[in-house]
């Protein structure tokens, strides 16, 4: 580019210089803007696949919490009928361990291991079942009788002191606070 002097009638500066001024600014201001052109085609290009990524995150992370959701509310209703029909069995033992004819005659006997009653122990334990072998959710069973203060199940006979010493093996002074609470 050629400059052209000309003189300023007040001796200032010259125009040619003003040109060439003007030239710089115009050739740095189309680096800039190409600077810029390029610059917001390289953010587009960078930020389009973290915002697409961070979407499908977000939108994978529900999708899934749904999920897990929906599992464990599964998983919660099929404990829950499960705790259901166990109760429901348990109930079913309880009615049919009162209702044994042998259970309920000795609910009134308050003899315990006097001689002419003893024979009923016997065939009251007799009469009960073993239900932890058809039942494994039942491991043992016991029956207070707080009448004659005697404690059995289908394998053992106890007298409560006895039961509570040798087979539970509490203290004295506590076997006492526990057979006074049996005994309300």
């Amino acid at each position: 580019m050629r400059s052209i002097l000309f003189s300023n009638p007040d001796g200032g500066a010259c125009m040619g210089k003003k040109l060439m001024n003007f030239a710089a600014h115009r050739e740095a201001w189309q680096h800039q803007r190409l600077y810029f052109s390029n610059l917001r085609t390289y953010i587009i290009v960078l930020l389009t696949p973290l915002i697409v990524s961070f979407v499908f995150y977000v939108i994978s992370i529900n999708v899934t919490q749904n999920y897990a959701l929906q599992v464990n509310n599964g998983v919660l209703q099929s404990a829950s009928e499960t705790i259901s029909l166990r109760l429901q069995e348990v109930d079913n033992i309880a009615n049919e361990i009162i209702n044994n004819r042998a259970v309920r005659y000795f609910q009134a006997n308050s003899h315990g291991f006097e001689y002419p009653y003893s024979y009923r122990i016997n065939e009251a334990r007799n009469a009960l079942s073993n239900y932890s072998l058809t039942q494994h959710f039942i491991s043992d069973y016991f029956l207070f009788f707080n009448n004659s203060r005697i404690v059995l199940n289908g394998r053992i006979i106890y007298q409560y002191d006895d039961f509570f010493t040798n087979y539970i093996g509490f203290s004295d002074d506590s076997t006492d606070q526990l057979m006074n609470q049996i005994a309300q």
